[in-house]
């Protein structure tokens, strides 16, 4: 429910800029899709669906994209950085979602991050629409940082497709705080606690968007993210990996 209010607050939000003289400036989407993730804990639903907000929004340097929101500027030419904050990072779940015997667990809450990045993009040198990029941000129960290569593929006038290759690099406090296990939280078949170290995981994704109609259109994706031991070791784990994929519809002033 949390994610829902958020994700439908921001798209309220977003129709409140939509006048005329703000849309003269802006490339402007917004949309709702329908998201599903294959649980990484031991998890009652090996599969938990959710809204997710399609939001696509240029206005000068700032940007909304999604969950998130944030300024950008070109510092040279094909280089620029970027200030942002994301919404919902991190995982959720909570002691009732939890499988028989794993239920004496705390429950982990979604973070609200603050971040900054840099992004190249390789056109100079022939490789049009291929960026790579790098970013660190952070909240309240921790800190990731992301390396990511991208690359978009026009395929025709309606019809775009695009993917990544990522890195995800988690400090101590995010990895224990998602996966380790306090004393308090013993039970059932809980036995042990865990003190993971920083963790990795790598991840791809592949998208594609056809625009119907010149405002409506229809967004896919699909993520595969494959984590480390530290994570797989943790005893509220079930899989060393995770799914994601999101299928929605928008509209585009």
């Amino acid at each position: 429910m949390k994610k829902l209010s958020i994700s439908m607050a921001i798209v309220a939000a977003c129709g409140l800029l939509a006048t005329e003289s703000f849309a003269e400036e802006t490339n402007y989407k917004v949309g709702l899709a329908l998201e599903g993730s294959s649980a990484l804990y031991k998890a009652d639903n090996h599969y938990d669906y959710l809204p997710y907000p399609i939001l696509d929004l240029q206005y000068k340097n700032f940007y909304i994209e999604d969950l998130e929101a944030g300024v950008g500027f070109e510092v040279i030419d094909n280089l620029s950085v970027s200030g942002f904050i994301t919404a919902l990072d991190g995982q959720y779940i909570s002691s009732s979602d939890m499988k028989k015997g794993y239920r004496s667990i705390n429950k982990r809450n979604y973070q609200l991050s603050f971040g900054v990045g840099v992004e190249y993009d390789f056109d100079s040198l022939g490789l049009s629409d291929t960026t790579i990029s790098y970013s660190f941000r952070g909240g309240k129960h921790g800190i990731i940082q992301r390396v990511d290569l991208s690359k978009t593929l026009p395929l025709s006038s309606s019809f775009v497709v695009g993917g990544s290759v990522g890195a995800n690099f988690y400090n101590r406090v995010y990895s224990r705080y998602y996966y380790g296990v306090k004393k308090s939280e013993l039970g059932g078949d809980i036995t042990k606690t865990y003190r993971p170290d920083a963790s990795f995981s790598y991840d791809f994704l592949a998208w594609g968007d056809y625009q119907i109609t010149d405002h409506f259109g229809l967004r896919a994706a699909i993520t595969y993210e494959k984590f480390d031991k530290e994570v797989k070791n943790s005893p509220i784990v079930d899989d060393s990996y995770q799914l994601t994929y999101i299928l929605g519809a928008y509209y585009a002033f």
